[in-house]
């Protein structure tokens, strides 16, 4: 039994030091990648969704050759605002209640929805795009994705030691990786409503996680 208990430790810190280095990491997160399209043409807003304060960056940036407004979802969202005028970027909070992605694109996008700005620029983080795409458009928006600056810093490619920043990126891909299977199911298992079919209802925050 002790054998069988220091065997499985060790293969525990064994997995723990791989998933600390930080080409895997790296490796494990550029998996989550999203090809950057052409704009349609019809976007009506620029959607910052918080989480990384590079991001109004980005969307200020867009701003300058889209004229479109900047809105911000998600709790915390004040700083952004900040940043936003910082930046002299121009835009609105939409909503500073939701805490996960779902909750982003159930309470802001369905704002959105619901003010005829249906049809968006999206810019979050490269390895957040695939999920954040897939719950604002399961609620009916159209979304042209743009990657902002990373959150993470790259990998040093000096470090061939397990580090707490390879750590973080190893354990953001495998979160990015269970939002991902999550909302895969609630598109397969029809569990989202899209925004325009709750008509003008109070919009809450919706039953789950992420």
């Amino acid at each position: 039994m002790l054998k069988m208990w220091i065997g499985g430790t060790l293969v525990a810190l064994t997995g723990l030091c791989i998933m600390s280095l930080e080409h895997v990491g790296a490796l494990a997160l550029r998996s989550f990648d999203t090809a950057q399209p052409r704009a349609r043409g019809d976007e009506r807003a620029i959607v910052v969704i918080t989480g990384s304060r590079k991001r109004v960056v980005t969307a200020v940036s867009l701003q300058r050759f889209s004229n479109l407004p900047i809105r911000v979802i998600g709790a915390g969202a004040e700083p952004y605002m900040r940043d936003l005028a910082a930046f002299g970027g121009h835009g609105s909070l939409v909503e500073t209640e939701s805490v996960s992605t779902r909750e982003n694109a159930a309470m802001g996008g369905c704002k959105l929805v619901l003010q005829g700005e249906g049809s968006v620029f999206l810019v979050t983080d490269s390895w957040h795009m695939q999920r954040a795409s897939k719950w604002f458009q399961l609620h009916g928006m159209q979304v042209t994705p743009i990657v902002s600056e990373p959150a993470l810093r790259p990998p040093d490619r000096e470090r061939t030691r397990p580090t707490w920043h390879g750590l973080k990126m190893a354990t953001t891909a495998i979160h990015e990786g269970g939002g991902l299977v999550h909302v895969t199911l609630a598109d397969a298992l029809q569990l989202v409503t899209p925004c325009a079919a709750a008509e003008k209802t109070q919009l809450t925050r919706p039953q789950g996680v992420q």
